[in-house]
């Protein structure tokens, strides 16, 4: 697959057939929800290289989607089963490889759904973007002057992401800018992998320990990450107190 240029046009990953295949596929396991956050996260990461194959770890993917790796996993395949995607796994623990398939229109008199489907109801199918617009104009009742109310989506609460935030970059997750915000999710999939009980408390006990082991060093979620198993335990000393010696820290 060759790289995309502004000549192309916009990416169009989201079509309707795509969407449309992806909810015949999973509406009868009700996990339609869930399953689109995955593939509008694929093809957010598609977008962030400006090409249909690109890598991601499932850390990062549930990171974006706000859906479990166990679940994202279940996802991928059927993704791979209904010709959405062609997935490379590496051998060793590696981000995969991702390909984005164009998905064919319907004819226009195709007003069957697939045969994984044919014995559930025929939904009516996606509105164009320029209804979603027009519906999204519409004043609720009740409302004077026609006035249009915004709906603002609401971010799904991460209380170990939130820790990390705080204890780590002294920071409120809503006040880290978006590159931090990704900063921080990579160090926490790290910190995961270590410690699969993790807890908030747990997070902001070794970042005060990180502080007491590097003395005047700034501590990032980064840099925490690399040095999580040193910062299990506080810094040890024998005999007569001594002053603090700063070690070199991590550099993200």
């Amino acid at each position: 697959m060759t790289t995309r240029t502004a000549k192309d046009g916009p990416f169009c990953w989201q079509s309707k057939p795509a969407l449309r295949l992806l909810r015949d596929a999973h509406d009868a396991t009700n996990d339609v929800t869930t399953a689109l956050a995955v593939y509008v996260a694929l093809t957010e990461c598609a977008s962030n290289e400006g090409k249909e194959t690109f890598t991601a770890a499932h850390a990062w993917i549930a990171r974006l989607s706000g859906v479990s790796p166990t679940t994202i996993k279940r996802h991928l395949k059927t993704f791979t089963e209904v010709g959405l995607i062609a997935v490379e796994a590496p051998k060793l623990r590696a981000p995969a490889r991702f390909h984005l398939l164009p998905v064919r229109q319907p004819p226009a008199n195709d007003g069957q759904p697939s045969a994984s489907v044919s014995q559930r109801e025929v939904l009516a199918p996606l509105a164009t973007s320029e209804e979603l617009r027009q519906n999204s104009e519409e004043p609720l009742p009740g409302l004077a002057g026609g006035a249009v109310v915004k709906i603002t989506k609401q971010r799904k609460p991460d209380p170990l992401f939130d820790a990390l935030a705080l204890h780590a970059e002294g920071s409120a997750t809503d006040s880290l800018t978006k590159s931090a915000k990704r900063t921080v999710a990579v160090a926490l999939a790290e910190i995961r992998e270590a410690s699969p009980d993790l807890t908030a408390a747990e997070i902001q006990r070794r970042a005060e320990h990180y502080r007491q082991h590097f003395t005047g060093a700034a501590c990032t979620a980064c840099a925490l990450a690399k040095h999580w198993a040193r910062c299990a335990t506080p810094p040890t000393t024998t005999g007569r107190p001594a002053q603090p010696q700063p070690l070199r820290p991590a550099v993200c």
